[in-house]
């Protein structure tokens, strides 16, 4: 009897000593993968760029890039380092001069094929003609508006 309720004390110690490591395991995955997403907001942030809508998508299937937009760019501050500034599915490069966004649909709603497009620096609003709208979400672990 004495050795059965040891091997359960035992089996429970090992379980709650694994089931921290597993939870430090996650909470260092966690950490990464908030410092990879602040990182690319911020490399977007921090873009000036100009350019013209060349198509909009829609994928019903797709869950966080349903509306995107393919911009053929004029003007664009920074290169792209192709290996580093690609971050799927919020924005990828195709090449220097033309980049896919995805955006929120109250934005795609208002925006059509060849308009104009400019970003400044440091700004979560991307000006489409006369309009202003909400690009980026001002929240901190958070993309879209």
């Amino acid at each position: 009897m004495f050795t059965r309720a040891l091997i359960i004390y035992m089996l429970i110690s090992i379980f709650m000593l694994s089931s921290c490591n597993n939870n430090k395991y996650s909470e260092g995955i966690k950490k990464d993968t908030q410092k990879i997403f602040v990182k690319n907001k911020g490399y977007i942030y921090g873009l000036t760029f100009e350019g013209q809508i060349t198509e909009k998508s829609y994928c019903k299937e797709c869950e966080l890039n349903k509306y995107t937009l393919t911009l053929k760019l004029n003007q664009l501050s920074a290169k792209p380092i192709f290996s580093s500034e690609q971050y799927p599915p919020y924005y990828t490069f195709e090449s220097d001069s033309v980049l896919n966004i995805t955006v929120s649909k109250e934005f795609f709603d208002q925006v059509k094929e060849r308009d104009k497009v400019y970003k400044e620096r440091e700004s979560f609003n991307l000006k489409v003609g006369k309009l202003e709208l909400l690009y980026l979400n001002k929240e901190k672990y958070k993309w879209l508006p």
